[in-house]
């Protein structure tokens, strides 16, 4: 112990010397530790704000998708992808979107009936494969730079469920399901943060 008790006192006189630090007085060693406090309080008391932002900014992208996926649900997953059934699509500014560039992608699972225009990335697949592992989560968000632009992108995966059944059993009017299958996956890429 006294070993390395030495050894540090000599690495501290080495380097004082070499940095040409003067001994400090006990007023001096006051200031000194009184300004290594003030940018410590002030580095704690920033970093609480910044990490709430961090978690606002997290919620505001879960609320923003939801209320895209709560959309779908009361129009009960109706896209109306052929423009001449009505008006066109828009994005922000606008223009008309192409079927590869709505907002909203809806992507059934095991359907024979699935459209080839639905592009779907690699982080999004993930996504969906973890989210079909875990009962609990059903859906998940995150910001991702596409083109230098920031788009928020939120995936819903959609469970059937008792109200589902109603309709989709054996013998009612829709396809058949099974208590909480995956039935398939809400795609929400919108501009962002």
């Amino acid at each position: 112990m006294v070993d390395v008790k030495s050894r540090m006192f000599g690495f501290v006189t080495k380097l004082s010397r070499l940095l040409r630090w003067r001994p400090m007085s006990l007023a001096g060693k006051c200031r000194l530790l009184f300004g290594v406090a003030v940018v410590l309080i002030l580095t704690l008391a920033l970093l609480i704000p910044y990490f709430w932002m961090g978690k606002l900014t997290e919620r505001a992208m879960l609320d923003a998708g939801q209320a895209v996926v709560n959309t779908v649900y009361e129009n009960h997953f109706k896209f109306d992808s052929e423009p001449d059934k009505g008006l066109a699509v828009l994005d922000e500014r606008g223009s008309a979107l192409g079927a590869s560039e709505r907002i909203v992608k809806w992507l059934r699972f095991g359907a024979v009936e699935q459209k080839p225009d639905i592009e779907v990335t690699e982080r999004q697949k993930e996504t969906i494969e973890s989210l079909k592992c875990d009962d609990r989560i059903n859906s998940t968000a995150w910001s991702q730079k596409y083109d230098g632009v920031t788009k928020i992108n939120y995936i819903n995966l959609v469970r059937a469920n008792k109200n589902c059944l109603q309709c989709h059993n054996p013998d009612g009017s829709a396809a058949a399901f099974n208590q909480n299958e995956p039935v398939g996956a809400i795609i929400v890429r919108m501009s962002g943060v």
